[in-house]
């Protein structure tokens, strides 16, 4: 008896030789399998290349944007996922982009589908359904292999609702890292003979359909990524160029037999060793580019424009007083550094950087004035800073009297702080707060009240000790 091919559609002469060459090899792995569990695991490969190819298709479209595009929500998403990208990261990308304001449809049509419309295919629909009950029947009733088939059929509720592709990938995830990506003694998914063989009967008519879905397939068969070695080009009629291109991942089935030529829209310019998502033309020989192609996770901005955003937030904080306070930090300052996504040492290493220009502008040093305006300049971006230069000017001036009034109003509302208390209110270094206290001292607004010390790092650890017992400053008289 012959058995049945696995994936009827896909093997089509028309379809299977236009699909990527590397969708191809792990396809031909599942047809090439002699076992269930090496089915599944070539199915997995097959999916996860999927989904990392969709991702990277939808975050180079959103990239070839503008900066008037951007998109926060999806921005501070992208930041938290790092490489290497797993199969369930991979697939919560694909969710990030189809719940984003990305206009995908204008640069990939298909893609956008694929996205964001429903699989019509019951196969894909039971398969979800399915997999949803085999999990619960092995997670919560522990009902053996032989029995599941019998348990699936039992609990399915009349027919499945469609479902999109986010969906589907979610389900299958917690299958692929069981199966065989975490497999353990003591598992919902046992090492099985029927397990596999139960698994494998939804995947074959579901895979080969979702392959076959014209969303998908116009988009595996009308686009692929090239390679520009150099950007030499040569001028067309409307603004457009074009250049030689490499196509390594095309079958030979579709390979011209000559080379084949990029042709880029106006105001695009080919990038030397770069790769490129295009649609195929007319000719075998010739390709349109839509964007570059990047590998996902990829931001619009880079991360010297979030922190120069920072920067701003920053620094407009910090020359309200000449100093952060409490409020400051748990308010505007940390709802800025979450809505960026900003690493903690990033954040640290920006407002180092800030206060340093900041101090260099206390000098009477002209030419070091200067210097502390270039700096801020870079730290804000040279346009921000321009934008900004009269009220900086305005506020540096002011910055000792107003960081001076701030100390002197905390000591006032509390009658008695300890070095160390100013110091977390204000976040200044010691030898800054230093010299607002000794300035305080001079002007004989505040007072010295823990005694006669010589040793300074011995009347702080006093004030750490003696704090409510007279080891600090005090108010003695109005400023």
């Amino acid at each position: 008896m012959t058995t049945p091919h696995p994936l009827p559609k896909v093997s089509a002469a028309d379809v299977f030789p236009s699909f990527p060459r590397p969708l191809i090899e792990h396809l031909r792995q599942v047809l090439e399998a002699t076992s269930d569990r090496e089915a599944f695991a070539a199915y997995c490969n097959v999916l996860e290349w999927l989904t990392t190819y969709l991702d990277n298709l939808a975050n180079s479209v959103y990239l070839a944007g503008s900066i008037a595009q951007l998109d926060e929500a999806l921005e501070a998403s992208l930041r938290t996922l790092t490489p290497p990208i797993s199969f369930g990261t991979a697939r919560y990308g694909l969710q990030l982009f189809a719940g984003s304001r990305v206009d995908i449809n204008a640069s990939l049509p298909e893609l956008a589908q694929v996205l964001q419309a429903r699989i019509p295919f019951e196969s894909c629909s039971s398969l979800v359904q399915a997999f949803v009950e085999i999990k619960r029947a092995r997670a919560d009733f522990e009902v053996p292999p032989a029995r599941l088939a019998r348990f699936v059929t039992a609990n399915q509720g009349g027919t499945p609702k469609k479902v999109k592709l986010p969906r589907l990938l979610e389900v299958l995830v917690p299958f692929r890292n069981k199966g065989i990506g975490h497999q353990a003694e003591k598992s919902w998914f046992p090492n099985d003979r029927q397990m596999y063989a139960l698994i494998r009967s939804y995947l074959n008519p579901a895979i080969d359909d979702l392959l076959c879905w014209e969303p998908m397939r116009g988009l595996l068969s009308r686009y692929e990524v090239v390679d520009v070695e150099t950007p030499a080009t040569t001028a067309l009629e409307g603004g457009r160029r074009a250049c030689a291109t490499a196509r390594p991942r095309v079958t030979d089935a579709l390979a011209p037999l000559g080379p084949s030529r990029l042709l880029f829209p106006e105001g695009m310019l080919p990038g030397e060793h770069s790769s490129y998502v295009a649609r195929r033309g007319e000719t075998a020989s010739e390709l349109y580019a839509i964007a570059r192609y990047v590998h996902f996770p990829k931001t619009l901005q880079s991360s010297e424009l979030l922190a120069r955003r920072y920067v701003d937030t920053y620094l407009d904080a910090y020359l309200v007083h000449g100093l952060i306070t409490p409020t400051q930090r748990q308010g505007k300052l940390r709802a800025k550094m979450m809505d960026l996504a900003l690493a903690t040492s990033e954040r640290e290493r920006v407002e180092a950087e800030t206060q340093e220009a900041i101090n260099l502008y206390s000098s009477d040093d002209p030419s070091t004035r200067e210097q502390s305006l270039k700096r801020l300049a870079k730290l804000l971006g040279r346009e921000r800073a321009a934008e900004r230069r009269e009220t900086l000017l305005s506020r540096l001036e002011e910055l000792p009297k107003r960081r001076k009034d701030y100390v002197f109003e905390q000591i006032d509302n509390n009658v008695l702080m300890s070095f160390a208390q100013l110091r977390a209110e204000t976040e200044l270094s010691e030898p800054d707060l230093d010299t607002v206290l000794g300035e305080l001292e001079q002007e004989e607004r505040v007072r010295q009240i823990n005694g006669a010390q010589t040793d300074r790092l011995h009347r702080l650890r006093r004030s750490n000790c003696e704090f409510g017992r007279g080891a600090g400053y005090s108010e003695a008289r109005g400023g």
